[in-house]
């Protein structure tokens, strides 16, 4: 995958990482939510 300007690469790139923040962000509410479930 070759980007056509260096513009679209931080698009794609800040797209990217906001995908990885939010899956982690998700994970570790899941873990908080068992361990608050659990007694």
């Amino acid at each position: 995958m070759i980007p056509s300007s260096p513009a679209k690469t931080c698009f794609l790139l800040r797209q990217y990482r906001t995908k990885i923040v939010r899956q982690m962000r998700r994970q570790i509410f899941r873990q908080m939510k068992q361990k608050a479930v659990l007694p």
